[in-house]
This record gives C-alpha cells, structure tokens and sequence, in this order.
C-alpha cells in the first residue's frame, strides 16, 4: 500500500506518467503534476489508451483529487493527459476531480 504519493511530477513520458498495477493502493495521492503522457498498453495485453497519465490496474479505487493535469480545464486534450487523466483497467476506478488548476 502507497501511503503516500504527493509533490511529484510526472511529464512527458512516451508510456503512462503512474502505473498502479495489481492490488496496488494509495490513500494519500494529492498534489502531484502528470501531464504529456503517452500510451499506455494493458497490463495483460491488448488495449492501449493514449494520453494516460495513470494507469490505474489495481483494481481498486483511487482518489487522484487536486492533482494539476496541465490544463487549467483539467483532464482533456494535449497538453492534459485524456480519459479524466486515467486509464481504469481490472474493475479499478479514478477519480480526478476536482482537480488543480496550477502546476503543483
């Protein structure tokens, strides 16, 4: 279990900025800035999501509120990452909203 992930950044990757893979938990996921991300395929093969700022295939919820997307609309088009900022995979579920409206 992440505890904590706050005060990060995580620009321009050419894959997914975060990868929470299985049973992966964070209670603690505020404050960071992940924008400019690029595909992300799954976890188990297959599907690919473009613009994924988290792949989230935990399988669980994450509450990813206050996190700067690098728009001031938030999750979106270039340069936010797409998909509400996440790609769900595995029953999992992101929530971004609210969001910041600054870089962090």
């Amino acid at each position: 279990m992440i505890r904590a992930f706050r005060n990060n950044s995580a620009i321009g990757n050419v894959t997914a900025g975060i990868v929470l893979s299985k049973t992966a938990q964070a209670s603690d996921f505020h404050g960071n800035n992940i924008f400019e991300n690029g595909a992300a395929a799954h976890p188990d093969g297959g599907l690919v999501d473009l613009n994924c700022g988290i792949l989230n295939a935990s399988g669980n919820r994450l509450e990813a509120t206050e996190n700067f997307w690098g728009a001031v609309t938030g999750p979106g088009a270039d340069p936010a990452d797409a998909s509400g900022g996440a790609c769900d995979k595995n029953g999992s579920a992101t929530v971004s909203k609210p969001f910041a409206t600054e870089y962090q």
